[in-house]
Protein backbone atom coordinates (compact mmCIF):
# COMPACT_ATOMS: atom_id res chain seq x y z
CA UNK A 1 0.00 0.00 0.00
CA UNK A 2 3.09 2.26 0.12
CA UNK A 3 3.03 5.00 -2.53
CA UNK A 4 6.78 4.62 -3.09
CA UNK A 5 6.43 0.88 -3.74
CA UNK A 6 3.48 1.54 -6.06
CA UNK A 7 5.62 3.96 -8.04
CA UNK A 8 8.49 1.46 -8.42
CA UNK A 9 6.35 -1.68 -8.86
CA UNK A 10 3.35 -0.27 -10.69
CA UNK A 11 2.68 -3.49 -12.58
CA UNK A 12 2.89 -5.78 -9.59
CA UNK A 13 0.76 -3.41 -7.52
CA UNK A 14 -1.86 -3.26 -10.33
CA UNK A 15 -1.41 0.49 -10.77
CA UNK A 16 -0.71 0.19 -14.53
CA UNK A 17 -3.85 0.02 -16.66
CA UNK A 18 -5.97 -0.81 -13.64
CA UNK A 19 -8.84 1.18 -15.16
CA UNK A 20 -9.03 -1.33 -17.99
CA UNK A 21 -10.78 -3.69 -15.60
CA UNK A 22 -14.51 -2.96 -15.35
CA UNK A 23 -17.12 -3.83 -12.79
CA UNK A 24 -20.29 -5.52 -14.02
CA UNK A 25 -22.93 -4.35 -11.56
CA UNK A 26 -26.68 -4.80 -11.60
CA UNK A 27 -27.09 -1.79 -9.29
CA UNK A 28 -24.73 1.14 -8.64
CA UNK A 29 -22.37 0.60 -5.70
CA UNK A 30 -23.02 -3.14 -5.61
CA UNK A 31 -19.36 -4.07 -6.02
CA UNK A 32 -18.23 -1.71 -3.24
CA UNK A 33 -20.64 -3.50 -0.94
CA UNK A 34 -19.15 -6.86 -1.92
CA UNK A 35 -15.48 -5.78 -1.79
CA UNK A 36 -14.78 -7.79 1.36
CA UNK A 37 -15.87 -10.91 -0.51
CA UNK A 38 -13.28 -10.53 -3.29
CA UNK A 39 -11.76 -13.83 -2.21
CA UNK A 40 -14.75 -15.46 -3.94
CA UNK A 41 -14.23 -16.25 -7.64
CA UNK A 42 -17.76 -15.16 -8.57
CA UNK A 43 -17.30 -11.74 -6.89
CA UNK A 44 -13.94 -11.20 -8.59
CA UNK A 45 -15.57 -12.05 -11.91
CA UNK A 46 -18.35 -9.49 -11.40
CA UNK A 47 -16.24 -6.82 -9.66
CA UNK A 48 -12.95 -6.99 -11.54
CA UNK A 49 -12.04 -3.32 -10.98
CA UNK A 50 -13.10 -3.15 -7.32
CA UNK A 51 -11.25 -6.39 -6.56
CA UNK A 52 -8.18 -5.06 -8.43
CA UNK A 53 -8.01 -7.92 -10.91
CA UNK A 54 -4.91 -7.93 -13.09
CA UNK A 55 -5.57 -6.38 -16.54
CA UNK A 56 -4.65 -9.71 -18.15
CA UNK A 57 -7.40 -11.42 -16.17
CA UNK A 58 -10.22 -8.91 -16.31
CA UNK A 59 -12.79 -8.82 -19.08
CA UNK A 60 -16.51 -9.23 -19.43
CA UNK A 61 -18.43 -11.01 -16.71
CA UNK A 62 -18.66 -14.21 -18.71
CA UNK A 63 -15.03 -14.08 -19.79
CA UNK A 64 -14.02 -13.83 -16.13
CA UNK A 65 -16.34 -16.65 -15.14
CA UNK A 66 -14.78 -18.83 -17.85
CA UNK A 67 -11.30 -17.85 -16.71
CA UNK A 68 -11.90 -18.50 -13.03
CA UNK A 69 -13.69 -21.79 -13.58
CA UNK A 70 -11.05 -23.03 -16.02
CA UNK A 71 -13.53 -23.32 -18.87
CA UNK A 72 -11.09 -21.74 -21.33
CA UNK A 73 -8.49 -24.39 -20.65
CA UNK A 74 -7.92 -26.99 -23.35
CA UNK A 75 -10.01 -30.06 -22.66
CA UNK A 76 -7.84 -33.13 -22.48
CA UNK A 77 -8.75 -36.75 -22.14
CA UNK A 78 -8.82 -40.03 -23.98
CA UNK A 79 -11.81 -41.02 -26.11
CA UNK A 80 -13.88 -44.16 -26.21
CA UNK A 81 -13.67 -45.63 -29.74
CA UNK A 82 -16.97 -45.18 -31.62
CA UNK A 83 -18.71 -48.17 -33.13
CA UNK A 84 -18.63 -48.16 -36.93
CA UNK A 85 -20.63 -50.85 -38.73
CA UNK A 86 -18.67 -53.22 -40.95
CA UNK A 87 -15.38 -51.91 -39.56
CA UNK A 88 -13.23 -51.48 -36.49
CA UNK A 89 -11.47 -48.46 -34.94
CA UNK A 90 -7.83 -48.89 -33.88
CA UNK A 91 -7.09 -47.97 -30.25
CA UNK A 92 -4.18 -47.80 -27.84
CA UNK A 93 -3.11 -50.54 -25.46
CA UNK A 94 -5.69 -49.40 -22.90
CA UNK A 95 -8.52 -49.57 -25.44
CA UNK A 96 -8.79 -45.76 -25.63
CA UNK A 97 -7.81 -43.14 -28.23
CA UNK A 98 -5.45 -40.30 -27.34
CA UNK A 99 -6.81 -36.74 -27.32
CA UNK A 100 -6.71 -35.17 -30.79
CA UNK A 101 -5.63 -38.39 -32.52
CA UNK A 102 -7.13 -39.49 -35.82
CA UNK A 103 -9.74 -42.22 -35.80
CA UNK A 104 -8.06 -44.99 -37.74
CA UNK A 105 -10.93 -46.98 -39.25
CA UNK A 106 -10.26 -50.34 -40.85
CA UNK A 107 -13.20 -51.62 -42.92
CA UNK A 108 -14.09 -55.26 -43.28
CA UNK A 109 -13.17 -56.99 -46.53
CA UNK A 110 -15.35 -55.78 -49.39
CA UNK A 111 -16.27 -52.48 -47.72
CA UNK A 112 -14.97 -48.99 -48.55
CA UNK A 113 -14.32 -46.14 -46.11
CA UNK A 114 -16.25 -42.94 -46.89
CA UNK A 115 -16.62 -39.60 -45.12
CA UNK A 116 -14.17 -36.97 -43.91
CA UNK A 117 -11.48 -37.78 -41.36
CA UNK A 118 -12.62 -37.83 -37.72
CA UNK A 119 -10.54 -37.07 -34.66
CA UNK A 120 -10.74 -37.93 -30.97
CA UNK A 121 -12.99 -35.52 -29.10
CA UNK A 122 -14.62 -35.76 -25.70
CA UNK A 123 -17.84 -37.53 -26.59
CA UNK A 124 -20.76 -39.49 -25.21
CA UNK A 125 -21.10 -37.02 -22.34
CA UNK A 126 -24.70 -36.09 -22.93
CA UNK A 127 -25.73 -39.02 -25.08
CA UNK A 128 -24.70 -41.05 -28.14
CA UNK A 129 -21.92 -39.74 -30.37
CA UNK A 130 -23.70 -37.31 -32.69
CA UNK A 131 -20.79 -36.60 -35.01
CA UNK A 132 -20.90 -37.25 -38.74
CA UNK A 133 -18.68 -40.31 -38.46
CA UNK A 134 -16.95 -42.08 -41.31
CA UNK A 135 -18.66 -45.19 -42.61
CA UNK A 136 -17.74 -48.50 -44.19
CA UNK A 137 -20.07 -49.07 -47.14
CA UNK A 138 -20.39 -51.71 -49.83
CA UNK A 139 -19.66 -50.31 -53.29
CA UNK A 140 -20.76 -52.37 -56.25
CA UNK A 141 -21.06 -51.95 -60.00
CA UNK A 142 -23.29 -49.64 -61.98
CA UNK A 143 -25.98 -52.24 -62.66
CA UNK A 144 -29.38 -51.85 -61.02
CA UNK A 145 -32.98 -52.88 -61.58
CA UNK A 146 -36.45 -51.50 -60.95
CA UNK A 147 -36.36 -48.24 -59.04
CA UNK A 148 -32.71 -48.59 -58.08
CA UNK A 149 -33.16 -49.83 -54.55
CA UNK A 150 -30.28 -52.21 -55.33
CA UNK A 151 -27.99 -49.54 -56.82
CA UNK A 152 -24.61 -49.41 -55.06
CA UNK A 153 -22.43 -47.69 -57.66
CA UNK A 154 -20.37 -44.52 -57.51
CA UNK A 155 -22.34 -42.18 -59.77
CA UNK A 156 -22.64 -38.74 -58.17
CA UNK A 157 -24.16 -36.48 -60.84
CA UNK A 158 -27.80 -35.77 -61.63
CA UNK A 159 -29.70 -35.73 -64.92
CA UNK A 160 -29.04 -31.96 -64.99
CA UNK A 161 -25.29 -32.50 -64.74
CA UNK A 162 -25.20 -31.16 -61.19
CA UNK A 163 -22.83 -32.64 -58.63
CA UNK A 164 -24.46 -34.41 -55.69
CA UNK A 165 -23.72 -33.24 -52.17
CA UNK A 166 -23.19 -35.40 -49.09
CA UNK A 167 -26.70 -36.63 -48.32
CA UNK A 168 -26.14 -37.31 -44.61
CA UNK A 169 -24.44 -33.93 -44.14
CA UNK A 170 -27.27 -32.04 -45.84
CA UNK A 171 -29.79 -33.95 -43.74
CA UNK A 172 -27.87 -33.25 -40.52
CA UNK A 173 -27.79 -29.52 -41.26
CA UNK A 174 -31.50 -29.53 -42.12
CA UNK A 175 -31.01 -27.41 -45.24
CA UNK A 176 -33.79 -29.02 -47.24
CA UNK A 177 -35.71 -27.15 -49.87
CA UNK A 178 -39.23 -26.56 -48.53
CA UNK A 179 -40.59 -28.30 -51.64
CA UNK A 180 -38.79 -31.54 -50.76
CA UNK A 181 -41.38 -34.25 -50.02
CA UNK A 182 -41.38 -35.50 -46.45
CA UNK A 183 -40.64 -39.06 -47.58
CA UNK A 184 -37.40 -37.95 -49.26
CA UNK A 185 -36.42 -35.85 -46.23
CA UNK A 186 -36.82 -38.82 -43.93
CA UNK A 187 -34.92 -41.05 -46.32
CA UNK A 188 -32.06 -38.53 -46.51
CA UNK A 189 -31.61 -38.80 -42.75
CA UNK A 190 -30.97 -42.51 -43.29
CA UNK A 191 -28.62 -41.88 -46.20
CA UNK A 192 -24.90 -42.60 -46.21
CA UNK A 193 -22.01 -40.29 -45.41
CA UNK A 194 -21.17 -39.82 -49.10
CA UNK A 195 -22.44 -38.10 -52.25
CA UNK A 196 -23.26 -41.16 -54.36
CA UNK A 197 -26.70 -41.53 -55.94
CA UNK A 198 -28.99 -43.90 -54.09
CA UNK A 199 -32.69 -44.70 -53.69
CA UNK A 200 -32.58 -44.85 -49.91
CA UNK A 201 -35.80 -46.25 -48.51
CA UNK A 202 -37.12 -46.90 -52.02
CA UNK A 203 -38.96 -43.54 -51.96
CA UNK A 204 -37.96 -42.56 -55.49
CA UNK A 205 -38.55 -44.08 -58.90
CA UNK A 206 -34.82 -44.09 -59.70
CA UNK A 207 -31.55 -43.36 -57.85
CA UNK A 208 -31.51 -39.77 -56.56
CA UNK A 209 -29.42 -37.40 -54.50
CA UNK A 210 -29.48 -33.92 -52.97
CA UNK A 211 -27.65 -31.00 -54.58
CA UNK A 212 -26.51 -27.66 -53.18
CA UNK A 213 -25.15 -26.10 -56.35
CA UNK A 214 -26.20 -25.16 -59.88
CA UNK A 215 -25.00 -26.34 -63.26
CA UNK A 216 -24.99 -23.13 -65.36
CA UNK A 217 -24.81 -25.14 -68.59
CA UNK A 218 -28.50 -26.00 -68.33
CA UNK A 219 -29.32 -22.30 -68.80
CA UNK A 220 -27.08 -21.68 -71.83
CA UNK A 221 -30.01 -21.62 -74.27
CA UNK A 222 -32.41 -19.86 -71.91
CA UNK A 223 -33.22 -16.16 -71.89
CA UNK A 224 -32.68 -14.88 -68.37
CA UNK A 225 -34.47 -11.77 -67.16
CA UNK A 226 -33.42 -9.90 -64.03
CA UNK A 227 -35.91 -8.15 -61.81
CA UNK A 228 -35.64 -4.54 -60.80
CA UNK A 229 -32.79 -3.88 -58.40
CA UNK A 230 -31.15 -7.26 -59.02
CA UNK A 231 -27.40 -7.25 -59.61
CA UNK A 232 -26.80 -9.20 -62.82
CA UNK A 233 -23.20 -9.89 -61.78
CA UNK A 234 -24.10 -11.22 -58.34
CA UNK A 235 -23.16 -14.80 -57.54
CA UNK A 236 -26.04 -17.26 -57.54
CA UNK A 237 -26.00 -19.22 -54.30
CA UNK A 238 -28.18 -22.22 -53.45
CA UNK A 239 -29.30 -21.94 -49.83
CA UNK A 240 -31.17 -25.24 -49.56
CA UNK A 241 -30.50 -28.81 -50.65
CA UNK A 242 -32.68 -29.78 -53.59
CA UNK A 243 -33.83 -33.18 -54.78
CA UNK A 244 -32.61 -34.38 -58.17
CA UNK A 245 -32.81 -37.70 -59.95
CA UNK A 246 -29.64 -39.31 -61.28
CA UNK A 247 -31.47 -41.31 -63.97
CA UNK A 248 -34.29 -40.31 -66.29
CA UNK A 249 -36.18 -43.59 -66.01
CA UNK A 250 -36.51 -46.67 -63.80
CA UNK A 251 -35.35 -49.97 -65.23
CA UNK A 252 -37.04 -53.25 -65.92
CA UNK A 253 -37.31 -55.62 -63.00
CA UNK A 254 -38.25 -54.90 -59.43
CA UNK A 255 -41.99 -55.36 -59.81
CA UNK A 256 -43.10 -51.73 -60.05
CA UNK A 257 -45.29 -52.06 -63.15
CA UNK A 258 -48.48 -53.01 -61.32
CA UNK A 259 -51.69 -52.05 -63.09
CA UNK A 260 -53.44 -49.05 -61.52
CA UNK A 261 -57.04 -47.94 -61.91
CA UNK A 262 -56.08 -44.98 -64.13
CA UNK A 263 -54.11 -47.41 -66.29
CA UNK A 264 -57.20 -49.54 -66.70
CA UNK A 265 -59.22 -46.52 -67.79
CA UNK A 266 -56.59 -45.80 -70.46
CA UNK A 267 -56.21 -42.20 -69.24
CA UNK A 268 -52.42 -42.30 -68.94
CA UNK A 269 -51.85 -42.18 -72.69
CA UNK A 270 -53.40 -38.71 -72.71
CA UNK A 271 -50.27 -37.29 -71.05
CA UNK A 272 -47.75 -38.65 -73.51
CA UNK A 273 -44.64 -40.73 -72.94
CA UNK A 274 -42.56 -37.63 -72.16
CA UNK A 275 -44.45 -37.14 -68.91
CA UNK A 276 -42.81 -40.30 -67.58
CA UNK A 277 -39.26 -38.98 -67.76
CA UNK A 278 -37.60 -37.87 -64.51
CA UNK A 279 -35.79 -34.95 -66.12
CA UNK A 280 -36.32 -32.37 -63.37
CA UNK A 281 -36.87 -32.65 -59.60
CA UNK A 282 -40.06 -34.62 -59.07
CA UNK A 283 -40.99 -34.44 -62.76
CA UNK A 284 -42.69 -37.67 -63.83
CA UNK A 285 -43.39 -38.72 -60.25
CA UNK A 286 -47.14 -38.40 -60.64
CA UNK A 287 -47.23 -40.53 -63.77
CA UNK A 288 -45.08 -43.24 -62.23
CA UNK A 289 -47.30 -43.25 -59.17
CA UNK A 290 -50.59 -43.53 -61.02
CA UNK A 291 -49.56 -44.89 -64.43
CA UNK A 292 -46.74 -47.39 -63.83
CA UNK A 293 -48.10 -49.87 -66.37
CA UNK A 294 -48.23 -47.23 -69.12
CA UNK A 295 -44.82 -45.74 -68.32
CA UNK A 296 -43.17 -49.17 -68.09
CA UNK A 297 -44.58 -50.18 -71.45
CA UNK A 298 -44.14 -46.90 -73.35
CA UNK A 299 -41.09 -45.15 -71.87
CA UNK A 300 -38.99 -48.02 -70.56
CA UNK A 301 -40.27 -50.91 -72.65
CA UNK A 302 -40.17 -53.37 -69.77
CA UNK A 303 -40.96 -56.90 -70.83
CA UNK A 304 -42.72 -57.73 -67.56
CA UNK A 305 -45.28 -54.97 -68.05
CA UNK A 306 -48.70 -56.53 -67.43
CA UNK A 307 -51.01 -56.71 -70.40
CA UNK A 308 -54.53 -55.63 -69.62
CA UNK A 309 -57.41 -57.37 -71.36
CA UNK A 310 -60.86 -55.92 -70.74
CA UNK A 311 -62.96 -58.45 -68.80
CA UNK A 312 -65.81 -60.15 -70.55
CA UNK A 313 -68.05 -60.35 -67.50
CA UNK A 314 -66.34 -59.40 -64.25
CA UNK A 315 -63.72 -56.76 -63.43
CA UNK A 316 -61.35 -59.21 -61.79
CA UNK A 317 -61.06 -61.43 -64.87
CA UNK A 318 -57.68 -60.04 -66.01
CA UNK A 319 -55.15 -61.70 -68.22
CA UNK A 320 -51.59 -61.11 -67.02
Amino acid sequence: MSPSVQAICAGSCLMCHRDECKDVETTEGECLKYKRYCFLSSVRAMCAKTCQMHPMDCGTLWENVDLLTGKTQTIQGACYPPEIANGVVATGEDGMIASGAKLEVMCDEGYTLVGEQNYCVIQNVFGPDSRLLQQCIMLGGEAWTGTGLDYAGTKSTTTAGTACTNTREAAAKGIFDKALPVTFGRAALQGGNHNHCRNTGGVGFAPWCLTTNINPDIFQYTDVEFGEGVDENAEIVVTAAQLNYCEELPRCGGGFCEMQFIDMLDLCSLFGTGECYLTTPLAGNANWEFCPNYCCAEAVGCVETPVYTPPSNEWDEWEW
